[in-house]
C-alpha cells in the first residue's frame, strides 16, 4: 500500500510538472520523441511555408523556435522513415472512398516541397546533362517556398549591373559576402563557366538576412551568361540593368585577370581568351582600346582593330561579362516574356515596384538600399581603369549604339516602370552617350548572334525563336 501511495505521488508530481513546464522530459526522451515526430515536423514546416499571411522572417523564426526542442529534425530535408500511410484514417474520418466496393483512391494533393523529400530538378541540368554551379542555386533552408513554373520569376543576371548584390537579396548563393575574385583575378563563376564544374567549395555560403516580400520567394531560378536555368513558362523575367557604357567599362576591367601567371596556371582556356585582347593588343584599359583600336589615329594592327570592335559588339569572346551582354540575355528569353526591371541607379525604388507587381504589397523596402550590400566588387576598376577621354567616349558610344537600343528596349518592356522612370533613365544615359540615347537607328545592323545562342542558350540552330529585339530599327 505504501508503495502504491509513492507511485501515485510520483504520478501526480509528473502531471503537475506537465501543467507548468515543457521541460519535464529528459534529454534522451525528448530526442526519441523528436525522432518519431520527424515526418510530422516536415508537414508542420510545409504548412508554415504555404501560409499566405506569414512572410519569410516569420517562417524562419518558427523554424528557429522548433530547433530549441528538435534541432536535428528542424534542419532535416528528408526523414529516415517514409511518411505514414494515412489511407484508412482518411477513409474513416475524412470520408474519402466510402462507396461500397469502390477502390481506394488517395485524394489529389500538391507534391511535397523539394526541400522536404527530394532533390531539386533544374532546367539547366535537364537540358545539358551538366551539374548546375552552386552559386546559381538558392539556399532552400532560408527560402522555403516551392513555386509552380508558371508563377515563378526568372532572375536575369546580366554581368556587372549589381546583379550579385540583387541576387544575394533574392536568396541566391552567388558571391554573397565576398569580393568575388578568384585565383588570378578569375571570379568563382568564370572557372565554373569554362570548366563545367560545380565549385561547391568556392561558392559563397554566407548567411544572409531574409529580404521581406514575395519577390525573393518567387524568384526561384536564374539566367546568367551561358547558364540558362529558368522555365520558359516563367511568369516574369527580372532584369537588372545599368547604363550600358558604365556596364561595358566595368565588365571590361572585371574580365581582365589580376595576375596573369596565376591565371595561366588556374585556367589556361580563360587565359588564352583574355590574353588575345589585353596582352597581345595591349588594350589594358578601355581607354587603350578606344584610343588605339577605334580611333583613326590609333597605332593598333588591323587584327587588333577588329578585336576592339567585336569585343564591344559581343560578337567575339575575350571574357565572359563583356561578351554576354544585354542583346544576348534579351534574345535568349522567350519572345513576349513579361519583363520586370531593376535599374542599378534606382534599386530600392524599382524593387518596390516589382514587389507590388508580384504580391500587391507597396513600398516594402521604403527607400532603404541597405538590403543591397556591394558584392563581387571589381578590384580591377581603379580610377585609371575607369577613365575615358571625351574623344574615346564618343568612339565607344558609337560602337555601343545597338547595345544601347537593346537597353532601351528592356526599359520600355518593363511592366514595373512608368513613363517618367523611362525618361529619367534616358536623361541619365544622355550624360554619357547623348547621340545614341536619342537615336532610333544605328549605323550598323544589330549583330547576328545565332551561333552565340546555339552555344550559350542551347537552342538548335533551326529552332531559334523570333528574337525579342526584332522590333529594334537598324541601318
Amino acid at each position: 500500500q505504501q508503495q502504491q501511495q509513492q507511485q501515485q505521488t510520483l504520478h501526480n508530481n509528473v502531471n503537475t510538472k506537465a501543467l507548468h513546464t515543457d521541460k519535464y522530459l529528459s534529454d534522451e526522451s525528448k530526442s526519441l520523441l523528436c525522432h518519431y515526430l520527424c515526418n510530422e515536423i516536415q508537414i508542420y514546416k510545409l504548412i508554415l511555408s504555404k501560409s499566405l499571411n506569414l512572410d519569410e522572417r516569420e517562417v524562419r523564426r518558427s523554424i528557429d523556435e522548433l530547433k530549441e526542442d528538435c534541432p536535428h529534425q528542424a534542419d532535416l530535408a528528408e526523414c529516415p522513415a517514409p511518411l505514414p500511410d494515412g489511407k484508412t484514417k482518411l477513409l474513416l474520418d475524412r470520408g474519402y472512398g466510402t462507396e461500397r466496393g469502390e477502390e481506394w483512391k488517395s485524394p489529389p494533393r500538391e507534391p511535397t516541397p523539394n526541400y522536404v523529400t527530394k532533390k531539386i530538378l533544374r532546367p539547366y541540368e535537364t537540358h545539358w546533362g551538366l551539374p548546375l554551379p552552386s552559386y546559381m542555386k538558392k539556399d532552400y533552408e532560408k527560402h522555403l517556398s516551392i513555386v509552380p513554373e508558371e508563377e515563378s520569376v526568372c532572375f536575369v543576371h546580366v554581368g556587372k549591373t549589381a546583379g550579385s548584390s540583387v541576387g544575394c537579396a533574392l536568396g541566391f548563393r552567388l558571391h554573397c559576402g565576398t569580393d568575388g575574385d578568384g585565383v588570378g583575378g578569375i571570379a568563382v563563376e568564370e572557372d565554373v563557366l569554362l570548366n563545367g564544374g560545380t565549385n561547391e567549395t568556392d561558392a559563397a555560403e554566407s548567411s544572409r538576412t531574409a529580404t521581406p516580400g514575395l519577390l525573393p520567394q518567387y524568384s526561384t531560378h536564374m539566367f546568367h551568361a551561358q547558364i540558362y536555368d529558368c522555365f520558359d513558362r516563367s511568369a516574369y523575367y527580372l532584369f537588372v540593368v545599368r547604363n550600358p557604357l558604365h556596364r561595358l567599362i566595368s565588365a571590361y576591367n572585371y574580365d581582365k585577370p589580376r595576375d596573369w601567371e596565376r591565371s595561366k596556371n588556374k585556367n589556361p582556356r580563360y587565359y588564352e581568351m583574355t590574353k588575345a585582347l589585353y596582352v597581345e593588343c595591349g588594350f589594358d584599359t578601355m581607354e587603350d582600346l578606344a584610343s588605339n583600336g577605334l580611333s583613326p589615329d590609333g597605332n593598333s594592327s588591323e587584327v587588333c582593330r577588329e578585336r576592339a570592335v567585336s569585343s564591344i559588339l559581343g560578337t567575339d569572346r575575350f571574357g565572359n561579362h563583356i561578351y554576354y551582354n544585354y542583346q544576348f540575355h534579351l534574345e535568349a528569353v522567350p519572345k513576349g516574356a513579361t519583363i520586370l526591371v531593376l535599374r542599378t541607379e534606382h534599386l530600392a525604388e524599382d524593387w518596390n515596384a516589382a514587389e507590388k507587381v508580384v504580391s500587391g504589397r507597396e513600398n516594402i523596402l521604403g527607400e532603404d538600399q541597405a538590403i543591397f550590400p556591394h558584392n563581387n566588387v571589381n578590384s580591377n576598376s581603379d580610377e585609371k581603369a575607369k577613365h575615358l577621354s571625351d574623344e574615346s567616349r564618343v568612339l565607344v558610344c558609337e560602337k555601343l549604339c545597338n547595345e544601347i537600343q537593346v537597353y532601351k528596349k528592356i526599359l520600355s518592356s518593363a511592366i514595373n516602370l512608368n513613363e517618367e522612370q523611362m525618361k529619367q533613365s534616358l536623361e541619365e544615359l544622355k550624360e554619357t552617350c547623348p547621340v545614341e540615347a536619342m537615336a532610333a537607328t544605328c549605323g550598323d545592323p544589330l549583330p547576328d548572334i545565332t551561333e552565340k545562342l546555339v552555344k550559350g542558350r542551347g537552342y538548335e540552330k533551326e529552332k531559334i525563336p523570333e528574337p525579342f529585339t526584332g522590333e529594334i530599327s537598324v541601318g
